[in-house]
């Protein structure tokens, strides 16, 4: 059964019902598109590549906020959308469902933890207000920014302080910034106890 509207079931409408209707298809469809992360981001950027692949963590990451597990480590290997994914579209899917969170991102540099930040920062400014997803007056930090719903996001460098921070949300990308690091055993140990 096809509920879409018809020009001729418009016609019989006052211009505040036709909004009201357009609204609420508005809604459904971004309800629609959190199904997860990938869904979202094709969804709301045409231009988001969806491989096989970030379906697969897409459901690891569905599977993680449905509390089932308590962490999750995805590896691949580099340039094949992992990042983009799981440190940008998915702390904005998180916020979406979860807009009282706080999200902290992280990386062995505060560029990169920033770059990841930013990413955030536009998609909220862009596509949050359909999540009821706004920015909290006053919030115009790159790296630190919170929400009207008591959530926000910080992005820093891996060993930076986070003792004033609470933390609902914790994504950290790429923890090393090349081969040497990762298989260096007291820079394992650093990220590991950061």
């Amino acid at each position: 059964m096809s509920t879409a509207l018809t020009a001729d079931d418009l016609a019989h409408l006052d211009d505040a019902e036709v909004y009201q209707r357009l609204a609420a298809a508005k809604k459904a469809v971004a309800r629609d598109l959190l199904r997860d992360p990938v869904t979202l981001a094709r969804g709301l950027e045409r231009v988001y590549r969806v491989r096989p692949h970030l379906r697969v963590i897409a459901q690891a990451l569905v599977v993680l906020d449905r509390g089932e597990y308590d962490r999750l480590m995805v590896w691949t290997p580099s340039q094949v959308g992992k990042s983009s994914l799981a440190a940008e579209w998915f702390p904005f899917w998180w916020l979406c469902l979860h807009g009282e969170d706080r999200v902290v991102v992280t990386s062995y540099s505060d560029d990169l933890a920033m770059q990841r930040g930013k990413a955030i920062r536009r998609y909220i400014g862009e596509y949050g207000e359909e999540h009821d997803l706004e920015f909290l007056a006053g919030s115009s930090a790159a790296q630190d920014y919170d929400t009207t719903a008591g959530g926000g996001v910080h992005s820093v460098s891996i060993g930076s302080g986070l003792t004033v921070f609470d933390v609902n949300l914790l994504v950290m990308n790429d923890p090393h910034k090349d081969c040497a690091d990762a298989e260096s055993q007291r820079l394992r140990e650093h990220v590991h106890d950061w």
